[in-house]
């Protein structure tokens, strides 16, 4: 069973996705990269090239919530704890867009989404990447609950 690759439009389907593989190949998930455009505390998940602010399309943290709510806009938190049965106790999230993991509310992305994901590891830019080239690389910050690290890495794809 070899990588697969599979389109998404909505963070809907990236659940559907998720659970269509880790059910036809009877195992858990142990590297989930989620590609797509993104900004400081943005990732989209099949919003194409347009800013999505619903959550449905999207990944986007707001610092400001009141007491008891969700630091991502719309469903999205709600949605992305479904993947908790399908990924493995040690799997690594990357978030794949551009500068995702940029400042504090790229921070603050990475660090609610692995605590929703009972803080497993997720890992995002703090810069440009450029898919083009066949190598990904630059500052990747990476969270696990609210702890945060930088370092650099390289990626091939």
């Amino acid at each position: 069973m070899g990588n697969t690759t599979k389109k998404v439009f909505s963070v809907a389907d990236l659940i559907a996705a998720c659970a269509h593989d880790a059910i036809n190949n009877s195992r858990t998930i142990d590297f989930l990269a989620i590609f797509g455009h993104g900004t400081d505390g943005y990732q989209s998940v099949g919003a194409g090239q347009s800013f999505e602010e619903t959550g449905t399309k999207s990944l986007l943290y707001r610092g400001i919530v009141a007491r008891g709510g969700s630091h991502l806009n719309g469903p999205a938190e709600e949605k992305l704890t479904a993947l908790n049965g399908l990924l493995s106790p040690k799997a690594t999230i990357f978030l794949a867009g551009c500068n995702v993991g940029g400042g504090g509310q790229g921070t603050g992305l990475l660090t609610t989404v692995s605590t929703a994901l009972q803080n497993r590891v997720v890992q995002g830019f703090e810069n440009k990447v450029f898919y083009w080239t066949g190598t990904l690389t630059g500052s990747l910050k990476e969270a696990r609950g609210s702890d945060v690290n930088s370092s650099f890495t390289i990626i091939t794809v």
